[in-house]
């Protein structure tokens, strides 16, 4: 699929982490625009695609986020979210997002069932990627990062239960709900 019409937006101008570093990732000419996506200024049934890449934990209001998604793009549009942090059954509020925030950005540590409810109010229905790197992991096929002891545990758990054909479909239901 090609894409022609790209708009590219940001709420961060500088270059590297915001709309300036563009230039640095692509030679594809596109079009740029600085704005919050709480509060999208685009035209109504504008866009067959909105991609988002490790920005929507940035919103303290995913709920208005996702109807402002749904408002823009047209009839069978697709929204697709990548990289989102998830806070995990077990996990208590994320340190490191606790000190950036004391750096002046909103990063928000939103539970799984915290972003699939705003989602689907908007409109959407939502569909759970499981990762190649995951199934290595539970695999043996490389090793998994478990700094807490409790991870580790839990870890070794669930190698033990993706060996067998129900365990597998188990671990790949409860994936979104991180732990």
């Amino acid at each position: 699929m090609e894409f022609k019409n790209i708009l590219v937006t940001d709420i961060n101008p500088f270059d590297y982490t915001g709309l300036a570093g563009i230039k640095h990732f692509t030679t594809h000419q596109m079009k740029t625009r600085l704005m919050s996506f709480e509060d999208i200024d685009l035209q109504k049934n504008s866009f067959d695609v909105v991609f988002m890449c490790s920005s929507l934990h940035h919103s303290s209001n995913v709920g208005k986020v996702s109807k402002h998604v749904s408002r823009v793009l047209k009839k069978n549009g697709k929204w697709f979210i990548i990289g989102e942090p998830v806070r995990g059954l077990f996990d208590s509020k994320n340190k490191s997002m606790e000190e950036s925030n004391a750096d002046g950005f909103n990063d928000n540590y939103y539970y799984w069932w915290h972003y699939k409810r705003e989602i689907t109010k908007a409109g959407f229905s939502v569909q759970v990627l499981f990762p190649d790197e995951l199934d290595k992991i539970l695999t043996g096929k490389i090793e998994g990062n478990a700094a807490k002891s409790y991870k580790k545990v839990l870890l070794s758990f669930f190698k033990g239960i993706y060996s067998f054909g129900i365990g597998k479909t188990f671990i790949k239901w409860i994936y979104p709900f991180s732990f």
